[in-house]
């Protein structure tokens, strides 16, 4: 079990490389205002983000005293991760991205 910090949906990429790695994870939320059934239904009831101690608590109790949901947590948050952050899918934008920084130096070079 992994634990982590979340802005609802939002996780750092160590949190990302974790899922990756098929390690069941729950996440403490830094938004206080945040709406937990919400997030599940953002997530397919896959992102366990708690901004609540008694919430956060009792869901790690569910997950570690009960092996074989945990092992499902596990699998799906990871399929969950890849589909979300596969880089295959997104690396078009990202070098869309890096080239328009590019012209917009350039283009403040040329004009000085």
């Amino acid at each position: 079990m992994y634990w982590g910090l979340a802005i609802n949906t939002s996780v750092g990429y160590a949190s990302i490389e974790v899922g990756a790695m098929a390690i069941p994870s729950i996440f403490w939320n830094f938004d206080e205002q945040a709406d937990f059934a919400s997030i599940l239904k953002q997530t397919d009831n896959l992102m366990m983000v708690y901004n609540r101690t008694e919430d956060f608590v009792e869901a790690n109790l569910k997950y570690l005293n009960d092996e074989k949901l945990l092992a499902e947590l596990s699998v799906k948050q990871h399929e969950y991760f890849i589909d979300r952050h596969n880089i295959k899918d997104r690396i078009k934008n990202f070098e869309d991205y890096v080239v328009s920084i590019y012209r917009k130096r350039a283009s403040a070079t040329e004009n000085q």
